[in-house]
């Protein structure tokens, strides 16, 4: 057995801690699951990529934003109401699931396709 010294932040550290002590397990176990899965798959379990938010297609967008905004075609609201929103799109989206679930129930399966079938029809 060995021991292994990192350096993190301290806000990160609490976190780490925070969480561990969650889920019931010390951080030595949760950093062993990771290198032993790090071996064992000879790659890192997550993805890694840079800030998306730094991408050439949003930089795009925000730039096409601030035209806009100049420009005097936007409309801001406050954020309270951007949540309500966005809470009542998704409550709508959940409908539209649970309709077509229930519609799918009464469908005889005599109309359903086999998968085989579905890749012919979309010439896959």
């Amino acid at each position: 057995m060995t021991s292994l010294s990192i350096r993190m932040e301290d806000e990160t550290k609490a976190g780490f801690d925070k969480f561990c002590d969650e889920i019931g397990l010390s951080v030595s176990s949760v950093f062993n699951m990771f290198a032993k899965k790090v071996v064992r798959e000879q790659r890192i379990p997550f993805e890694i990529n840079a800030n998306p938010f730094y991408s050439e297609e949003n930089m795009k967008f925000l730039r096409e934003s601030i035209v806009q905004d100049k420009s005097g075609n936007t409309k801001s609201i406050p954020m309270n109401e951007y949540e309500r929103l966005k809470a009542l799109a998704e409550i709508a989206e959940q409908k539209e699931i649970f309709e077509t679930v229930q519609e799918r129930k009464n469908t005889s399966s005599s109309e359903f396709v086999s998968f085989d079938e579905a890749k012919k029809i979309a010439g896959v």
